[in-house]
């Protein structure tokens, strides 16, 4: 897979292959994150060859494979659904919530403590709770964009816009 900076502001683009986020094969952006913070983005743009794809943002322990994290972003199939796992090594619980959207669509992940939320919004202003789990992580953490084709011999792209992390 690849990333790379995109035109406009906070503007990126994720292609990953991979099997996905059970098996922690997917590309992921990410820079670090001490305590309490964000992650939101508006996702552009997605290109997928399965319903199982996935892209959008990330909050992840570590990017040792079986580390804890959760997720939120579009699915192959246009809807919007989470991952995550709770335990290091542990299972991945999966979902999505209400019907397909329409992009541009944003998504967000918030740590406040150990509870970490995701939700979805039409207009980067108005907030829908997808899914909120405990999650007890380490104070410094990886927080950023993941994308994974759940295929090991296909691409799928994400594109993003005002992508911002605030601590």
């Amino acid at each position: 897979g690849t990333a790379s900076y995109a035109s406009g502001p906070g503007a990126y683009s994720v292609s990953g292959s991979g099997a996905g986020f059970s098996p922690d094969q997917f590309r992921y952006a990410w820079q670090t994150l001490s305590g309490d913070g964000e992650v939101k983005a508006r996702i552009t743009g997605f290109i997928a060859t399965t319903t199982t794809a996935q892209g959008g943002v990330m909050i992840r322990e570590t990017t040792t494979g079986g580390s804890k994290f959760h997720f939120v972003g579009r699915q192959g199939d246009g809807k919007i659904g989470y991952s995550r796992r709770s335990s290091t090594g542990g299972s991945v619980s999966t979902g999505a919530s209400g019907g397909v959207v329409t992009l541009p669509y944003w998504v967000r992940v918030v740590r406040a403590g150990n509870t970490i939320t995701c939700s979805k919004s039409a207009n980067g202003t108005s907030w829908s709770k997808v899914n909120s789990a405990t999650i007890s992580m380490a104070s410094q953490i990886t927080i950023g964009l993941a994308v994974s084709s759940a295929r090991t011999n296909s691409t799928a792209t994400a594109t993003f816009d005002n992508v911002t992390v605030v601590p």
